[in-house]
């Protein structure tokens, strides 16, 4: 045994073993000067609003999905399935609350 494996036979994970020498310098450093660096305060309603914003994002981007999967389905790109309903868009998002 080399010190370096496992008693099953697989190699032990030795941290950044094959990072370059000039990113291991940088990278030392970088975490020195964002150790030193305060935590901002955030307002709990920043908060929200900036996670209510991500979910909508998310949620608009997974129907994107599912209308351009159903178009390929049915065989056409364009047209009805594959234009964006904004009217039905607005009417979800009043409707999803704000997660409390």
């Amino acid at each position: 045994a080399d010190g370096h494996s496992r008693p099953g036979g697989l190699p032990r994970r030795i941290r950044q073993a094959s990072l370059a020498p000039q990113l291991k310098k940088a990278q030392a450093s970088a975490a020195g000067s964002a150790a030193a660096q305060p935590v901002a305060d955030r307002d709990a309603e920043e908060v929200r609003t900036r996670m209510s914003a991500l979910q909508r994002g998310w949620t608009a981007g997974r129907r994107h999905h599912a209308e351009q999967s159903e178009a390929r389905s049915a065989g056409t790109t364009t047209g009805a399935a594959g234009e964006h309903d904004h009217e039905h868009e607005n009417e979800q998002n009043e409707n999803e609350g704000d997660g409390r």
